[in-house]
């Protein structure tokens, strides 16, 4: 009795705070192996349902920053026109010296003096628009090309280890006629340039882009779901999807050339 009085009488004597303290340790102690595991599974659902948004909103990101790189480039293309008699420049050159429209170098790029941002930095590759992969041996990548094509897809490339993500018109390379190879275009000649594509996005070796289905080298990429950004005749850019771009199979594939103002600006 005497024993049983002497701890009832420690507890009355122990403070509030110290009571309340060992019960809320009584309490941790019942949580279970199997409510822990139930808390787990919940943020595993939850995770796996924000992850699609999140990475939609993550290539929704590069698709505007894609689209950024490309209206930058037609400012570009508008502004060498206003240098060059309203003439953009051609794929490349014919002659003996030749010049690229992606070319990044005083020798050999048409848009390189309107592109400071490209310039070749000492002891480094320099860039092309658009290209994506290995130089030099090493990884890089150019600041305008598109986000959504990775270092990775470049490098692994079994033709080059590099790839291009911007593509030029192509009847700017061969001529709206056989005849008339890799010719300029006076921007005041197009019929709607607003609606003459100029550039667009490519995932390929070849800077080119095209309207045919095949082959794939020369065929617009849809980098962004079902949609591909592009520069106009105006020098505006936009993106468009599947839908929207004139294309044709292989049977009969110069019909949309000699015909749609998407591709033939005359």
């Amino acid at each position: 009795m005497n024993g049983q009085f002497a701890s009832q009488s420690s507890i009355k004597n122990q403070p509030q705070g110290e009571l309340v303290m060992k019960t809320q340790s009584s309490a941790k102690c019942n949580f279970t192996l199997i409510e822990l595991l139930v808390v787990v599974a919940i943020i595993a659902i939850l995770a796996s349902m924000l992850l699609p948004a999140l990475n939609q909103a993550r290539e929704k990101a590069r698709a505007i920053s894609c689209l950024s790189n490309l209206k930058q480039l037609g400012t570009v293309i508008i502004m060498y026109a206003g240098d060059n008699g309203d003439n953009i420049a051609p794929y490349k050159s014919r002659g003996p010296v030749r010049f690229y429209w992606y070319g990044t170098t005083a020798t050999n790029g048409y848009y390189m003096s309107y592109l400071p941002n490209l310039k070749q930095k000492a002891g480094e590759p320099n860039i092309s628009i658009g290209f994506v992969g290995i130089k030099w041996s090493k990884m890089v990548r150019s600041p305008l090309s598109c986000p959504s094509v990775s270092m990775a897809e470049g490098a692994a490339d079994a033709s080059n280890n590099y790839l291009y993500t911007y593509g030029y018109n192509a009847i700017f390379y061969f001529g709206a006629v056989p005849s008339d190879h890799g010719g300029e275009r006076k921007l005041t000649r197009f019929k709607r340039a607003s609606s003459t594509m100029l550039i667009s996005d490519i995932k390929t070796n070849i800077p080119q882009s095209n309207y045919q289905t095949w082959p794939v080298n020369y065929s617009v990429f849809y980098s962004h779901g079902d949609r591909a950004n592009f520069i106009f005749g105006d020098g505006h850019a936009a993106s468009k999807g599947t839908r929207e771009v004139p294309t044709n199979p292989r049977d009969n594939w110069t019909y949309i050339w000699y015909t749609s103002h998407f591709w033939n600006p005359l």
